[in-house]
C-alpha cells in the first residue's frame, strides 16, 4: 500500500514538475519574441554587424589602447591627466632652474628655499610620475605587458566572431527557436488537454475507484477479484463469507 501511495505521489509531483517546467519554456519564448528586435540590435551592436567587422573586439581595443602608455599624450588617453601633470612638473622645473639661476637676485634664504622645493618636485615627478609616462617605469612596463597581452588574444578571438553568423541569419535562427518552442510547447498542452476530456469520458470513479464507463459492473468485479487475489487473507475471509451465506441459504 505504501509503495502504491508512493508511486501516486510520485505521478502527481512529475506532473507538478512537468507543468512548471513547460510553462518556464513557454514564458521564456514569449519573452525571446517579445525582445527579438533588442536582441538582434545586441547582436549587430557586439558580435556581427554584418560589415565583416566584431564590434565588440574593436570596443575592447579602444579601451585598451586608451591605457597604453605610449599613447599617454593622446588626450582620449585614460592616462592623459598624468601626461598634463608631467607637462606641469616640467615647466615648474624649469621654472625654478630659471630662478637659480638668479642667484645674484635672490636672497640666499630664498634660495635655500627654491632648492628645497626643487627637490620636493622632483622626487615626486621622479618616483610617482615617471613611473607612468617613463619607458622602464614600473607601472609603465607593466600597463604596456597588459596592452600587449590583451591585444593578442583579441586579434585570436577576432578571426573566431567574423564566423558567427550575420545578423540577418542570426534573426531567422532565434525566430526559429521561440517559434518552434511555442508550439512545441502549445501541442504538449493541446494533447494534454484531449487526453484529459478523453479520459474524463471513458472513466468514472465510484467511491475513489476508476472505472471505465462501459461495462461498469463487469469492470467493478474484476477490480474486486485483484484486490482479493492481492490479499490473501481477505480473498480467503470473503470466500468463506460466500460460503457460509450460500450454505444457510440452502
Amino acid at each position: 500500500m505504501f509503495l502504491k501511495a508512493l508511486a501516486g505521489i510520485g505521478k502527481y509531483l512529475l506532473i507538478v514538475i512537468g507543468s512548471i517546467i513547460s510553462v518556464i519554456f513557454f514564458g521564456g519564448a514569449i519573452a525571446m519574441a517579445r525582445f527579438e528586435n533588442q536582441v538582434v540590435s545586441l547582436y549587430k551592436s557586439y558580435v556581427n554587424d554584418g560589415t565583416g567587422t566584431t564590434p565588440i573586439i574593436k570596443l575592447i581595443k579602444d579601451n585598451i589602447d586608451k591605457i597604453d602608455p605610449e599613447k599617454i599624450s593622446n588626450e582620449n588617453s585614460y592616462l592623459y591627466p598624468i601626461y598634463r601633470y608631467n607637462e606641469q612638473f616640467e615647466n615648474v622645473l624649469k621654472g625654478l632652474e630659471e630662478l637659480k639661476g638668479k642667484k645674484g637676485d635672490i636672497p640666499e634664504n630664498i634660495l635655500k628655499e627654491i632648492e628645497e622645493y626643487e627637490g620636493i618636485v622632483r622626487k615626486i615627478k621622479n618616483q610617482v610620475i615617471n613611473k607612468v609616462t617613463k619607458p622602464g617605469g614600473e607601472v609603465y612596463e607593466q600597463l604596456k605587458a597588459f596592452v600587449n597581452q590583451g591585444n593578442a588574444i583579441l586579434n585570436n578571438l577576432e578571426p573566431l566572431l567574423a564566423k558567427t553568423k550575420n545578423p540577418e541569419d542570426f534573426q531567422k535562427i532565434y525566430r526559429i527557436v521561440w517559434i518552434s518552442t511555442i508550439v512545441v510547447i502549445s501541442s504538449i498542452w493541446l494533447l494534454t488537454l484531449i487526453f484529459s476530456i478523453t479520459h474524463l469520458g471513458v472513466y468514472t470513479k465510484r467511491d475513489g475507484i476508476e472505472l471505465k464507463r462501459s461495462n461498469y459492473e463487469l469492470n467493478l468485479g474484476n477490480y474486486i477479484i485483484k484486490l482479493l487475489n492481492e490479499n490473501p487473507d481477505i480473498k480467503k475471509y470473503v470466500y468463506a463469507k460466500i460460503e457460509s451465506n450460500t450454505t444457510s441459504v440452502k
